[in-house]
């Protein structure tokens, strides 16, 4: 009876609730298959590994992938799948429908109809792994492609259901737009500034050209504190060019707002900084080596720097270059000719495979332009100099073209051949470009700092022997003429601004008895009072300690 009761339990009591326990993976690494921005930009929205991380069952995420031009070229982003556990892993994904698109009726055959989705969305974007199968620690790569051909913003969601009985709701935002001057920012917050800090620093709000002609606009702000370097901006096809910008937060939390003008058409762009007294948690930073793979075959490591420099100061970075393709190519890294001529337009010696920016910073490498035979290494050296201007620039995007080599003949045909127009298209019409691959560069330039001011007390401040000389006059000759032959001079160097000093506290009218004040004092006679003087001595009697 005994056994059957404690078999039962008490009618009181909770039944124990097993505690789920999930397989650990991660997305380790990401690679974007020439892409137009930084890697930062993509990966500073993948935090789900804190989510994956825990004992949620159901997970939801968001996406986000940056705005892009409509019809531009499609997106490849490679996740790097990481299994974490001791045990095999499975992930099945699937679409899910969140649209409002409608059966059809559709023709499949001779006389043969089928309702069926017509849905223009669903290859807005595509991954196209069904089912991924990880032993452990295996790492697998899972392509997602964004097609940019249907004008407005969508949310496309995939769920992943994984082994261990998890759901993992994924929902990819996506906006495509034709043309719009706002999209084109890609700050929207500035770098947080240190309220202590009573001067402004430069930073830049990096503004991206994502069409096939350059573009001006003109920003205004009015905002106290808040300074525009570069206001009537200039931006190129295909590029990113830094509105900078110093400011000095008044309070913990900012709200600006700008002025952007373009086409005679004016847009307001919130824009907000926060200011610290103590330093805040670093941002979200993208892995610095990337993964190799069929798509992605050159490759800088690391591909970001970091410059903490002081002002007037030179500072030296190496990367290196790895050719994963089976040919050799040719490596220039991209001159900045519009930055030049925009910034820095009367400095000749400037080098032309240089990024400048004038009074702020500027940097180079070497070499500027090189060749790599396949699976080959080259090293290259990133040379920063400083200016007199503190500043604090991130997501700098340095670009490292890759070319193709062309033969001799292909050459000689380019140079004699440039005015002949060929029906079949002969090999010399092609371009040599091949794509490009970013270098991210953080620039940080501190303020000078501050040498504290140490007050002693009266005790240690007998011991110090303070610099302060008395100026050559004509009385202090006479003092030194008068001294013993057995004494010690004090060979004093007596400085122009120490000499006009004295001079003037002389003549000046707030001491009182100023033509009894003898001149020929040093500092500890004037210091401790000086009573007696010799009777050859031009200056009378004066004692400083009376009134």
């Amino acid at each position: 009876m005994e056994e059957k009761r404690e078999g039962r339990g008490c009618k009181g009591s909770k039944p124990e609730v097993a505690k789920l326990t999930f397989q650990l993976f991660k997305i380790e690494n990401i690679t974007v298959i020439k892409p137009p921005l930084l890697k930062i930009y993509y990966w500073e929205y993948l935090d789900i590994d804190k989510k994956l991380s825990g004992r949620q069952q159901n997970i939801e995420h968001n996406f986000i992938i940056p705005t892009s031009q409509l019809n531009s070229k499609p997106l490849k982003i490679v996740w790097w799948l990481k299994n974490m556990s001791k045990e095999k892993l499975t992930l099945q994904l699937k679409r899910i429908k969140n649209c409002d698109c409608v059966l059809k009726q559709t023709r499949v055959g001779v006389n043969q109809f089928r309702y069926l989705y017509h849905c223009p969305h669903r290859y807005l974007v595509n991954i196209t792994q069904e089912m991924i199968v990880m032993n452990a620690d295996d790492l697998v790569a899972m392509s997602v492609i964004a097609y940019f051909y249907l004008f407005g913003a969508y949310v496309l969601t995939f769920e992943m259901k994984a082994s261990d009985f998890r759901k993992i709701l994924m929902h990819f935002h996506i906006n495509v737009v034709a043309f719009d001057p706002v999209d084109c920012i890609l700050t929207h917050a500035l770098i947080p500034v240190n309220i202590k800090d009573f001067q402004r620093i430069a930073q830049p709000i990096w503004i991206c050209n994502k069409t096939m002609q350059s573009i001006q606009v003109l920003f205004k702000g009015r905002e106290r504190g808040f300074r525009l370097i570069n206001p009537n901006l200039v931006v190129p096809l295909l590029s990113v060019w830094p509105l900078i910008v110093e400011y000095r937060p008044s309070e913990f939390e900012n709200h600006l707002e700008l002025s952007l003008s373009f086409n005679n058409v004016r847009y307001k762009v919130p824009i907000s900084c926060k200011g610290f007294l103590e330093q805040p948690e670093p941002d979200k930073e993208a892995p610095t080596y990337d993964y190799d793979c069929a798509d992605f075959l050159y490759v800088i490591y690391p591909n970001k720097l970091v410059f903490n420099a002081e002002m007037n100061e030179e500072q030296f970075l190496m990367v290196a270059v790895h050719n994963y393709n089976q040919k050799c190519m040719d490596f220039k890294w991209q001159p900045y000719v519009h930055m030049i001529s925009l910034y820095n337009s009367n400095n000749k010696e400037t080098n032309p495979f240089s990024y400048v920016i004038s009074r702020y910073f500027s940097f180079s490498f070497e070499p500027s332009e090189f060749n790599l035979k396949a699976h080959h290494s080259r090293l290259c050296v990133v040379s920063v100099r400083t200016y007199d201007k503190p500043l604090h620039f991130k997501r700098i995007p340095a670009i490292l073209e890759v070319h193709r080599i062309l033969d001799k003949s292909t050459q000689i045909a380019k140079q004699l051949l440039t005015e002949v127009e060929s029906i079949d298209n002969p090999k010399w019409r092609q371009d040599s470009f091949v794509e490009h691959v970013f270098l991210h560069i953080d620039i940080k330039v501190n303020l000078p700092k501050e040498k504290p001011i140490i007050i002693l007390p009266e005790a240690d401040r007998q011991k110090v022997i303070i610099p302060l000389l008395v100026p050559f006059t004509k009385s202090s000759r006479m003092l030194n003429q008068d001294l013993q032959p057995g004494s010690k001079k004090d060979t004093q160097c007596i400085t122009v601004f120490e000499k006009l000093f004295w001079e003037y506290l002389s003549k000046s009218n707030y001491m009182r008895n100023t033509s009894k004040i003898p001149t020929n004092l040093n500092y500890n006679e004037v210091i401790n009072g000086f009573t007696t003087m010799k009777k050859g001595s031009q200056t009378s009697t004066y004692d400083v300690d009376k009134s």
